[in-house]
């Protein structure tokens, strides 16, 4: 089974939650993912080290528009250090 991580507007509207379950269905639900766009990037980047890049399957990372531009800008940023 593919892991898989779920980024979520927080209920309240304020900051971000979170889902993660992995290839054998552990995992845990976070109320609390970060406050912006950016802190939810990288804990969904930090968790996909855990959770995806060590499953032979592989995984994928669900969330907002916003979450998904500023993981794409974090892993630009890596790359062209």
């Amino acid at each position: 089974m593919r892991s898989q991580i779920i980024i979520a507007k927080a209920r309240n509207g304020q900051g971000y939650s979170a889902d993660i379950r992995g290839k054998f269905g552990g995992g845990y639900s976070s109320p609390c993912a970060g406050q912006t766009p950016e802190d939810a990037a990288l804990f969904a980047l930090r968790e996909a080290g855990r959770y995806i890049d060590s499953n032979d399957e592989g995984g994928d990372i669900l969330g907002p528009a916003e979450v998904r531009e500023a993981m794409a800008r974090l892993r630009l940023a890596e790359v062209s250090e």
